[in-house]
């Protein structure tokens, strides 16, 4: 199924298919002194090896040009290529993951080239060696032979020994892009003389999800299939299954509530043979790409812009954390499928949750609204806690948001611990139509919650718990204290600052709680 990938795979640097790479080890490549040991890290199908293997030619070949390409014409050049340099080892980590290994290792780099100019080991997946395996080979990194080069490869960086990783040149790859996938199966297309409907090169890229590797064997399955003109038509049935083992399609079942479809969803990606340690890695990946989304970046024909206003700020978060706990019990568990089966009825549960509360809530506030008692119509005199009581359009009173308070801190904490922290030393102040004025007792306070990344928590919090979006100003007040703060002033639950407040979670707890999380 490697059958395109393979007869495409880049031979020099121009040819790579993520432009932060060819950019980066462009630049690195035209120096004159080229560091010893490099690290390559992001997801695989993202061209690390093939990117290795090209360092390994630009550092032998003899007649490399002055920006540091190989000529992939000579000897050596074709070897490496071939995988047939006895210079240049390509060694699997998983396999040859021990101290014994890296020993044997560490005798054999002493030895002279036998043809080429310089010895590249090329260790794929590099973070599955021992501890003892890196402590070996540490003072080899620290003082490598002059001749030799370390190209280490991993999907998992954060696994490799901060000793190790300080000592590596690194060079990160990331999901390609849909230009840049788009670009690589071009290049596949114009070599085999195919003849594609545009389209369907645009739903490949979009399901291949950042893997010019995946673009390839879907584009190679379609070929297989169509041993002709490639239709959209055509391509539908295969492109559905492809569609299937993308995160995006399991996202999509979620952001439509369909808990039902999403579990059974997994439990066909079973059947397919999916591997979930990777797929739980891409599904996170895609969680941080809605987000990103979400808060404003654009991102050209991906799921993620049609996908964003399904979910809320809030959902997300839970996705995040969810999933992130379901990727780590997958790990060990009988049923690897199970967590994340398991994560997705815990999140359709909490919608059901969320819209029960909230239709109870539309019910309590008819109920008040139908027995309400004329005179409660008539203008009262204003004071502070009692002004734009009724919203000019017809929405919550102020006494109704202190009552939902709680309500609203716990929207907040799972998105943002911390501005809930803050949160509980505050009070909402005054309503004025779209506009709530939140007092708050600290300067400290005020800054942090006046910081536009807190402020929209706020205010998505608020139109989760209300149903309504809210503009919320934050104004410095001064603390209650027993002289003149009076009954009828007094703040309406136990969520809001009192007069002597010392227990759990009262104001001077929560200042030196913020001090801590935001720093002076």
């Amino acid at each position: 199924m490697d059958i395109f990938y393979q007869k495409y795979r880049p031979q020099k640097i121009a040819d790579l298919d993520l432009t932060s790479v060819r950019e980066t080890l462009g630049e690195i490549l035209r120096q004159k002194n080229i560091p010893h040991a490099f690290l390559f890290a992001g997801p695989k199908g993202t061209g690390k090896t093939s990117s290795a293997r090209i360092v390994a030619k630009s550092l032998n070949c003899p007649h490399r040009d002055e920006n540091g390409e190989p000529c992939n014409r000579c000897d050596i050049c074709q070897e490496i290529s071939r995988g047939e340099s006895l210079d240049v080892l390509e060694i699997d980590a998983a396999s040859n993951r021990g101290i014994d290994d890296i020993r044997a290792l560490k005798e054999k780099v002493n030895l002279q080239p036998l043809k080429a100019k310089n010895k590249v080991y090329i260790i794929d997946e590099v973070h599955m060696l021992t501890n003892e395996a890196f402590n070996a080979i540490l003072k080899t990194l620290e003082e490598p032979p002059e001749h030799v080069y370390f190209i280490f490869c991993t999907t998992n960086p954060e696994k490799i020994p901060e000793t190790v990783l300080s000592r590596l040149t690194r060079v990160d790859f990331h999901r390609a892009t849909h230009e840049e996938v788009m670009r690589s199966l071009k290049r596949v297309v114009k070599g085999e003389k195919l003849t594609v409907d545009k389209r369907v090169l645009e739903i490949i890229a979009q399901v291949a999800d950042g893997s010019c590797r995946d673009a390839h064997k879907i584009l190679y399955q379609l070929w297989l299939e169509n041993k002709g003109k490639i239709t959209a038509k055509k391509a539908q049935s295969i492109l559905e299954k492809w569609q299937r083992t993308s995160p995006w399609h399991l996202l999509e079942l979620l952001g439509e509530r369909k808990t039902k479809e999403a579990v059974l969803l997994l439990e066909n990606l079973l059947q397919e043979g999916i591997e979930w340690q990777e797929y739980g890695r891409r599904l996170l990946e895609t969680i941080r790409d809605l987000l990103l989304v979400k808060v404003g970046r654009e991102q050209k024909e991906k799921p993620a812009s049609r996908l964003k206003d399904k979910f809320s700020y809030s959902d997300i978060v839970r996705l995040g954390e969810i999933f992130q706990e379901a990727l780590q019990r997958s790990k060990t568990a009988s049923l690897p499928q199970l967590p994340f089966q398991l994560a997705v009825i815990s999140f359709g549960e909490k919608e059901t949750a969320k819209k029960s509360s909230f239709s109870q809530g539309k019910v309590g506030k008819t109920e008040k609204k139908n027995f309400s008692s004329p005179a409660s119509s008539k203008p009262q005199k204003e004071n502070p806690s009692s002004l734009g009581k009724n919203s000019p359009r017809g929405g919550e009173t102020l006494e109704e948001i202190e009552k939902r308070w709680g309500e609203i801190l716990e929207v907040v904490k799972p998105m943002n611990h911390s501005v809930n922290a803050l949160l509980r030393a505050c009070r909402p102040f005054r309503l004025e139509g779209e506009r709530l004025v939140v007092e708050v007792f600290y300067q400290f306070h005020k800054d942090q919650l006046e910081q536009e990344r807190n402020r929209q928590i706020v205010q998505e919090a608020f139109r989760q718990v209300l149903g309504r979006s809210l503009q919320i100003i934050f104004r410095l007040g001064k603390k209650p204290s027993q002289e003149n703060h009076s009954p009828q002033a007094a703040p309406v639950n136990n969520h809001f600052p009192s007069n002597n407040q010392k227990e759990e979670g009262g104001d001077d707890e929560l200042y030196e709680i913020a001090k801590e999380i935001f720093g002076e």
